[in-house]
């Protein structure tokens, strides 16, 4: 099988992010996986893009956000890459805990922002995040099976 590859670069702006939805969509959809996956995937790297933007350039455009999509017979990798502020590593280990514990006030508890790690790490199958030679690079792994029959 011939490996697929898929890179975009966007200007560090919120209104450019549906620009990286439909191109990751438009990607996915070539391959055999089913509109839960696809959406998965989409979600997890719009909400990558977005930290980028807002949190490694605090929402100041003209720098470059940039996804590269790879496609291996097992799994997907994706990487999102900033030049901006970097994040701690500590913030991904502590969003990959399995549980977000609730207040007995309900919905109160529950933060709401900063949720956008939280769903890559919990749709994903690994994440990792790494900063070198001035770039950030927030790594998602999402395992696939190639070789499979899709029943939407």
């Amino acid at each position: 099988m011939k490996t697929k590859k898929f890179g975009l670069i966007i200007d560090s702006r919120l209104e450019d992010i549906h620009k990286v939805s439909t191109a990751v969509n438009n990607f996915c959809s070539q391959l055999p996986l089913n509109s839960e996956e696809i959406f998965g995937i989409e979600l997890c790297i719009t909400e990558a893009v977005v930290n980028s933007i807002k949190h490694a350039y605090g929402n100041t455009p003209g720098n470059h956000v940039e996804v590269e999509l790879k496609v291996y017979p097992e799994y997907l990798r994706i990487k999102v890459l900033d030049k901006g502020l970097s994040m701690s590593p500590l913030q991904l280990e502590e969003v990959c805990e399995p549980f977000v514990e609730v207040e007995s006030d309900g919905v109160g508890g529950v933060p709401t922002t900063g949720r956008g790690l939280m769903i890559i790490a919990n749709i994903m199958d690994d994440v990792s995040y790494y900063t070198k030679d001035e770039s950030n690079a927030l790594i998602m792994i999402k395992n696939i099976r190639l070789d499979r029959e899709i029943i939407t």
